[in-house]
C-alpha cells in the first residue's frame, strides 16, 4: 500500500483516465465512528440448487441455497489525539470465474481475494491498496460456418486464439474528520 495527498490522488486518477483502460467500479462514502467497525459490500446473490432425494427415488425436492459474490470492504477507523487517523483495512474480492454442471444444475466457481493492513493516516491523506491482480486467458474460436462444424476436416475451418488479460484492481481510501459542530 501507500498514501497519497489530495493533489496526488487527483493526479493518479487523471493519469489513470487518459492514459490506461481504467474503469471506475464503485465509488462509495460510509461514515464510520471512532474503532467501531463500517462494511460495504456490493455484489450479486446466486442461487445454487440443493437437491433431496425421496423414498425410493419418488419426489425428488429443489431447494436453493443462496451465495453471495461480491466486493466487500470492512474498515475499523481509530483517531489519535494529535489527529492522526489508523485503519484496520480488510478488502475482499470474490469474482465468477466459471460454473460446474451436475445433473442439469450449475453453480458457481469463484476466485477470492483479500488483504488486510493497518495503516495510519493524516486527516484527507489518501491511502492505495494495490496487488489484488487477476489474469485469465480467454480462448475465441473463429470458424467457417457450417464447414468449421464438420467432424474431422471441422478443424482445418476453425482458428483459436488465446487473449490473456490482467486485472489490478487499486483501492483508494481517504478518512475524513468529521465533527460534532
Amino acid at each position: 500500500y501507500g498514501t497519497l495527498t489530495f493533489d496526488e490522488y487527483s493526479a493518479v486518477i487523471d493519469f489513470l483516465n487518459s492514459n490506461t483502460n481504467t474503469k471506475l467500479i464503485s465509488n462509495p462514502r460510509i461514515l464510520a465512528t471512532d474503532n467501531q467497525e463500517a462494511y460495504i459490500s456490493v455484489g450479486t446473490t446466486f442461487p445454487i440448487p440443493k437437491i433431496t432425494r425421496g423414498v425410493g427415488g419418488q419426489g425428488d425436492v429443489v431447494t436453493f441455497e443462496y451465495r453471495d459474490v461480491n466486493i466487500a470492504l470492512r474498515v475499523t477507523a481509530h483517531v489519535s489525539d494529535n489527529e492522526t487517523i489508523t485503519l484496520f483495512v480488510n478488502p475482499e474480492v470474490e469474482e465468477v470465474i466459471g460454473q460446474v454442471r451436475a445433473g442439469g444444475n450449475s453453480a458457481p466457481i469463484t476466485s477470492k481475494r483479500s488483504v488486510e493492513t493497518v495503516v495510519t493516516l493524516k486527516n484527507n491523506e489518501t491511502m492505495v491498496i494495490g496487488g489484488l491482480i487477476r489474469e485469465n486467458t480467454i480462448e475465441t474460436v473463429s470458424k467457417v460456418w457450417l464447414l468449421g462444424d464438420i467432424p474431422l476436416i471441422g478443424n482445418l475451418f476453425r482458428h483459436k486464439t488465446k487473449t490473456k488479460k490482467q486485472t489490478d484492481l487499486l483501492i483508494f481510501i481517504t478518512p475524513r474528520l468529521v465533527t460534532g459542530s
